[in-house]
């Protein structure tokens, strides 16, 4: 071979030596992105499986802005998973035998799903434990307003004058 085909045919190897490496990056961030994501999920889930519940307004009050910071949390994943589930099926289109990127992709996806449900379902836990506290106070307050009228019914004296029964009113 002359030196020109050499030099081609090394310039073929070192443009597939660096498709090689660009791949295997991408592969360490793919595998580095879905590790973090997956145990941040974990954490995740674990604080929306929180079977606490509010014993009064303040802390219902406290619970849902907690519960809103969760929700901000889970906002700021969202570009991660996303960019990180599009950088593993861009890895299994290129590899198809790639089985445990589209294992973990598929994982990933689930476990975002999974999230959204508990985080919705832990809302609506939440806003009835909140209206129940709300409803519990105003019907105190209703309670205590007609105990004192009831006490006013129960009075029998009527009074026995015209004067008397002026008074009462």
């Amino acid at each position: 071979k002359d030196l020109s085909g050499e030099w081609g045919d090394l310039k073929d190897q070192a443009r597939l030596r660096k498709d090689n490496l660009h791949d295997a990056h991408n592969q360490q961030r793919f595998n580095d992105n879905a590790k973090d994501l997956l145990l941040w999920a974990s954490g995740v889930k674990r604080t929306l499986a929180s079977a606490e519940m509010p014993h009064d307004i303040k802390s219902a009050e406290i619970m849902l802005k907690t519960h809103d910071e969760v929700l901000d949390d889970i906002k700021a994943h969202k570009e991660k998973i996303k960019s990180t589930r599009a950088l593993g099926k861009d890895i299994v289109a290129k590899n198809p035998k790639a089985t445990d990127v589209s294992d973990k992709v598929k994982k990933l996806e689930d476990e975002e799903k999974a999230i959204d449900d508990l985080w919705a379902a832990r809302q609506k836990q939440l806003q009835d434990a909140y209206n129940l506290q709300i409803f519990n106070r105003e019907a105190d307050q209703i309670d205590a307003v007609t105990s004192s009228h009831e006490a006013f019914l129960d009075f029998d004296d009527m009074g026995s004058t015209v004067d008397d029964v002026d008074g009462l009113f």
